[in-house]
């Protein structure tokens, strides 16, 4: 069977890469990754929010959704998987729709989307039988359609990635 891959580890990586290739086209915020369950994502950001050295290390975020399944049935791979991501920003809460359109998704969600479907294109433990697919819904104040209340105890503009469909080549040693 092979060594064991770890998704968000690939992820991370994928993560960090994502971040680099835009600071080479001159995309000024670093992006930040972090993975796991919604409570304990908000729970890992409020600590943030909390600390006064690493509060202005939180967002734009990338956020992998656990628990991912693997599929080991596929003949000739490690496996496959369908992941679910977050792409994410600190939004003002007074925003109209058009004011979030111009200063989050335009300039900052959308070519942090771009980029990090690029970098799993990319990735070397990843492959598609033609290319990355997956959908996509742009959430303006993500979480308010769940009974008006924010899914993080912060209010963030998000692009929700799912159904993005990876093969895991097996390791190589």
């Amino acid at each position: 069977m092979g060594d064991a891959i770890i998704i968000v580890n690939e992820m991370k990586q994928v993560a960090a890469a994502t971040s680099t290739a835009l600071a080479d086209k001159g995309f000024t915020l670093p992006v930040y990754f972090t993975y796991g369950h919604p409570k304990e994502v908000a729970n890992r950001l409020q600590a943030l929010t909390n600390s006064p050295t690493e509060k202005a290390k939180m967002f734009p975020l990338i956020w992998l959704f656990t628990d991912i399944t693997i599929n080991r049935n596929e003949i000739g791979f490690y496996g496959s998987a369908r992941l679910r991501l977050l792409v994410a920003n600190y939004t003002e809460g007074t925003y109209t729709a058009e004011q979030r359109t111009t200063n989050n998704f335009i300039p900052i969600l959308h070519p942090i989307k771009e980029e990090l479907i690029n970098q799993i294109g990319l990735h070397k433990q990843f492959t598609y039988p033609d290319e990355v697919t997956f959908q996509e819904t742009d959430m303006y104040y993500y979480g308010s359609q769940y009974n008006d209340k924010n899914v993080l105890n912060d209010r963030i503009d998000a692009i929700e990635i799912k159904d993005l469909q990876i093969n895991i080549t097996n390791k190589i040693c």
